[in-house]
Order: structure tokens, then sequence, then C-alpha cells
């Protein structure tokens, strides 16, 4: 899923031109339980709706064919829900205004069920060369309690299949499901670390508000782990992507040498990027764009001529100098001094000298060779760091 980040308030045109895509596919099976992502559960019949609005929505936004982008990210939602046909159609949509060479990063999430040697056959001609599993976990019960669809099995199968044509693959793992242990999580990790991946990226289970998650929580059937566990399955996290010789790159990322995700790091970074499909999120000369959420709303929209554009916005530019700091903080490289200055034309403390300095002093932030990053346990903090650095001052 696109993420959202802050606009500058001047942009050089190395920094106003996309070179990244993110396409969303509003596609799934079945909608986990914790899961509030826009998208359409056992609405299959919407896809050729869909990417004829797809088609739509890049003919009004973009204004010249052959764009060349470095990186290009199908998520969702699942795209591998789609057939071979209609991921060959995606493909061709998107190849219609973008272009980019064998050596760009071109990356499909996929459900593990859905993947056989025809989708693979299929996603190496259109040009996937990196696949982002949801496998959540290896385990048979806590795999039925997220409402997966796979077994350790197809798991392993989905990797071996995926190496056999993507260069990278990557697995997403879920900690803190009801009733884990501590020892659950490290049978994951250590499953994780016996397969021939080269990233893994690792999140704590959240109740959303609205989610079937969040409603057996408010009727008591459910409690959310202790603080104190999910600090110790995170920090579990660490230490086995260590022993993998994994790069900890990112707050909730794991890579090998050379393998991070380029797309993520673009907005990590705060740079430009596109993002066509229901709730997609763009950021394009300084302006941050949100498409409507609905798809019915999306394709509506599109259909009568009109941009599916729900929100557009210019950050103040200090306010959208500390949203980029916030967000830079999240890779563990953490956010240089003279960068930022040169981009934002501010020190990278203006204004928040007294909250970088209480961070430093609560051991949250450290400064080496003139880069701000977090500390260990800022990384266990990270969203109180955050919140610091976003406060009014």
């Amino acid at each position: 899923m696109a993420l959202m980040v802050a606009s500058a308030p001047t942009e050089s045109a190395e920094l106003s031109a996309p070179r990244a895509v993110y396409i969303h596919v509003p596609f799934c099976r079945h909608r986990c339980g914790y899961c509030n992502f826009a998208l359409e559960a056992g609405r299959d019949y919407l896809i050729p709706r869909y990417l004829a609005a797809l088609r739509r929505e890049l003919e009004l936004r973009v204004s010249a064919n052959g764009c060349r982008v470095d990186t290009v990210y199908f998520g969702g939602g699942t795209p591998s829900r789609l057939d071979g046909r209609q991921l060959d159609e995606l493909f061709a949509i998107v190849r219609e205004t973008f272009s980019w060479s064998a050596e760009s990063e071109v990356s499909l999430e996929a459900n593990p069920s859905d993947i056989h040697q025809d989708l693979a056959r299929c996603l190496a001609q259109g040009g996937v060369n990196r696949v982002s599993l949801g496998a959540q976990s290896f385990h048979p019960d806590k795999l039925r309690i997220l409402e997966r669809d796979h077994d350790a099995a197809t798991i392993l199968r989905a990797v071996d299949i995926c190496r056999s044509f993507a260069r990278s693959v990557s697995l997403d793992l879920i900690f803190g499901a009801p009733g884990e242990s501590l020892a659950d999580w490290g049978l994951d990790l250590q499953r994780a670390r016996e397969v021939p991946i080269d990233h893994l990226s690792t999140y704590e289970l959240t109740f959303e508000k609205g989610t079937r998650f969040w409603n057996r929580v408010l009727r008591g059937e459910w409690s959310p782990a202790n603080e104190d566990l999910r600090a110790d399955m995170y920090e579990l996290a660490l230490d086995s992507a260590a022993q993998r010789g994994w790069e900890h790159y990112e707050i909730s990322s794991f890579a090998a040498v050379d393998m991070q995700c380029l797309h993520n790091i673009t907005y990590w970074n705060g740079a430009p990027f596109w993002g066509f499909g229901p709730g997609a999120a763009s950021f394009i000369g300084g302006c941050r764009l949100t498409n409507h959420a609905s798809l019915l709303t999306y394709c509506r929209r599109l259909e009568a001529g009109l941009v599916p554009t729900q929100t557009s916005e210019h950050l103040e530019p200090v306010r959208a100098a500390r949203e980029q700091l916030a967000i830079g903080l999240r890779m563990l490289c953490g956010v240089d001094r003279q960068e930022f200055s040169h981009r934002w034309g501010r020190p990278i403390d203006d204004g928040l000298e007294t909250a970088i300095a209480e961070l430093q002093a609560c051991d949250l932030l450290q400064e080496n060779d003139a880069r701000l990053k977090l500390t260990r346990r800022g990384i266990l903090l990270y969203d109180g760091v955050a919140a610091r650095i976003l406060a009014p001052h």
C-alpha cells in the first residue's frame, strides 16, 4: 500500500519527476479480520471494470506517454488474485504509459496459495522480478486465527516457484497474534531463516477500528499482547535477522546485501512517486494526492471522465520538513543533516532543538557522522519519537 509522505516547499527537477509507480489492485478472495485496506473481497466480477478504469486514470493523469521509471510496485489487495489473462492486461496497461529497463525493480504482492507455474510464467513475461509473499506465519493455528488460506508447505512451494524467475523474494510475517508466545514467534523466525528468501518484513498485529479483530477485542473475546511481550517479539526479530546476516535497514524490514526494497525506500526518503488505483496516494511536484478508496466510486468517476482524486494538499513548509524527518528516521541509516538542510532550506533541528535534545537524553535518538538516527531503544519506541517530532511547537 502506498505511504503518505510530506511535500517539499521547493523541488529540484530531479525531485519533482517521479521515478516510482504504485498500482493498487483492490481484490482479495477474503478480507482477513485484521485488514482495513481498500479492497474488495469476493467481487472478482469487478476486475474488468477496474482494469478499464485504471487505463482511463493513467490517460487522464499522465500527460505524456513513455515516462521512464525505476520502480513499479503492484500492491493490494492481492494482485495475484487476477488470472493470467487479467494480469497480462494489467501489465500492458501500465506499459502503455510507463517504461522501465530490465534492471528496474518490479514488485508484486502475492498470496502463497495463488502461486503456481502458469502464474509464474505470466509474472516473468510481465517483467516482475521481485515478489512479496504474504506468508504471515508458518504455524497452522496462527494461520487459522489470522484467517489465512495457506499452510507452511504452500509457503515453501511458493518461494521455490518464485525463485525460479524472480531475483528477489520477500516474506511478510506477523507477530503478536492472540495467544502467541515468544517461543511460537521464534519458531516462525527460524523457519524464515531456513527458506531461500532475501528479504523479510515483520509487522506487529494491530487491531484497527472497524475490523472484525477490533470488534472481538471490544467484545472481550481477545486481548492484544501486552507491551513487554510485543517488545520482546520485535527484539527477537532483530536478533534472528542478524543471525541470517540480513541488514536491518528499516524499522520493519530486513534484507540480504543489496536486496532492499527500492520502491519503499522512495517513500521513506520523501522522493516523489505516482500512485494509481482506489485509495492510492501520489506525491508529485510538492503536492500530495489521494484517490477515493471505494472501488465503485473510483470507477464511476473515471467512467464519467473525472479524475478519482479525493484529496489534494500542499503542506506548510515547516510541517512538511518535520513530517519528512519523522518518516526518514524509519530508515536505520538515519537522516543526513547536510542533505536535509540542502533539500528543505533549513537545519534539521530548526525549531526542534528542545525535542531532539530530549529524545537524545532519553536514549531514543543519536548522532553519528552528522546523521540523526534512532537508537535501539528508539527503534522500539519509534511511534513516540515521531509523535514528539510532529507535535506542535
